[in-house]
């Protein structure tokens, strides 16, 4: 009589290691590669019923110091797991090969005696991840499965999250941190403090538009101040909305023409030392108004937001408020300028300036408008260096793209050409 056993060697015997480096410790135990054995079935039935497998020259004993292999199925998908894993980190795995028989029992879902496996019902697309990690120490994410569902298998291995490799994406797998201004932390927050509950009721109906009605409508006035700021600031610094916008159309032949280069602008007016013309010096009260109306409302906001807040220097210390902080600053220190002496720019206009960043960082350099002082030319510098960094990725990505579109179809040109050439000799041998 004979029996179909696996003829690969999982293992060598020690003697023949000779001290060198160990194979790694995982290998899947297919039944479908077999050889015929001469043995007894009686001597079989009996290693069935102890629970002991025979590979090559190696016997696995469940259980047992001289056990060198656990077999484990996971989902119907057989596995041989070195009783020597190669990670340190303690796991499932690592308790469930020191544990007795007995006690694997207890642990797997059950326990097949004819293979000698230890089954466990998990999902089987996560299997050989999980395996992987146990047999080369790296733990690497499937791409195709979702996240959550890998973060549940990893903790039913005990698996932590930082045993991610770097070139896995770590940063998403792990747990974000909770926010102050999330609805569930608010309560909390705000336990302790002088007038908490009315304190509370003002941060819910400034920092959560669905809470209410009125809040909702809160936050509507804020962006469309915010929109009403940034138009005002803009329309502002133009000659065409300036309180006395007479000299509107000649005011960009002032700035760009050059005496003695075919400039149209009247000579007369540039050699009067009295007509000094300033854009943003006066522009139309409509948009004076405006701009004071906005930067009321933004001050009145954040100091209210700086009143009401449980914890103020973790208030300053976020991203968001410092923003805020920033948007209002700029108004009040345009004010403080002329205290210090500081006056206007040679950038009369926000679209003068937007045109010189542009040009800037296409590194193009027309020279109609360039910084002067130190300060401008180590920001026009820094400017320049993004630009090329900018405009350099999506540029190789094009590039990468066409290069790799022009290949397909010279592919396929080649393709339909050896596909014509074969149905004209075909033809011709035929013929």
């Amino acid at each position: 009589m004979s029996i179909r056993l696996s003829t690969r060697k999982l293992h060598h015997h020690p003697s023949e290691m000779g001290g060198a480096r160990r194979e790694r410790s995982l290998s899947t135990c297919p039944t479908s590669s077999l050889l015929t054995v001469p043995l007894e079935m009686e001597s079989l039935a009996m290693k069935k019923r102890a629970g002991s497998v025979t590979f090559s020259d190696t016997t696995l004993v469940a259980g047992t110091s001289t056990e060198t292999y656990v077999r484990i199925s996971i989902g119907g998908k057989s596995y041989c797991v070195r009783t020597e894993l190669w990670t340190e980190q303690e796991t499932l795995m690592h308790r469930f090969i020191k544990m007795t028989h007995n006690e694997r029992i207890k642990v797997a879902d059950d326990f097949i005696p004819s293979s000698g496996e230890y089954y466990f019902e998990r999902n089987t697309h996560f299997t050989d991840h999980i395996m992987d990690f146990f047999s080369t120490g790296t733990l690497h994410q499937p791409s195709n499965m979702c996240l959550d569902r890998f973060k549940d298998e990893l903790a039913f291995w005990e698996i932590p999250l930082d045993q991610l490799a770097p070139c896995c994406t770590v940063s998403t797998a792990l747990p974000k941190e909770k926010s102050v201004d999330a609805g569930e932390d608010w309560e909390t927050e705000f336990d302790g403090v002088c007038l908490s509950s009315i304190r509370l009721r003002i941060w819910k109906f400034m920092e959560d538009p669905q809470s209410s009605i009125p809040a909702a409508l809160f936050a509507f006035f804020s962006v469309f101040f915010v929109f009403a700021s940034v138009l005002g600031l803009i329309l502002g610094s133009m000659p065409e909305f300036q309180a006395d916008n007479t000299n509107a159309s000649l005011y960009h032949m002032m700035h760009t023409g050059r005496r003695g280069e075919g400039d149209k602008f009247s000579s007369s007016l540039l050699s009067d030392s009295e007509f000094v013309y300033r854009p943003t010096d006066d522009p139309h009260p409509s948009l004076v108004v405006m701009e004071y109306v906005c930067i009321a409302w933004f001050t009145f906001e954040y100091l209210v937001r700086v009143t009401i807040a449980p914890r103020r220097y973790e208030f300053f210390s976020r991203t968001l408020n410092l923003i805020d902080l920033l948007t209002i600053l700029p108004f009040y220190l345009e004010l403080a300028l002329p205290l210090f002496g500081v006056y206007a720019s040679k950038f009369k206009e926000i679209t003068a300036g937007c045109w010189w960043c542009v040009v800037t960082m296409a590194t193009v350099g027309y020279g109609d408008a360039k910084p002067v002082t130190t300060l401008g030319k180590l920001v026009a510098t820094a400017t320049s260096i993004c630009g090329i960094i900018v405009l350099a990725f999506p540029i190789s990505m094009i590039v990468e793209k066409f290069a790799s579109a022009q290949q397909r179809s010279l592919e396929e040109a080649q393709l339909q050409q050896g596909k014509s050439s074969l149905s004209f000799r075909f033809y011709l041998t035929n013929h």
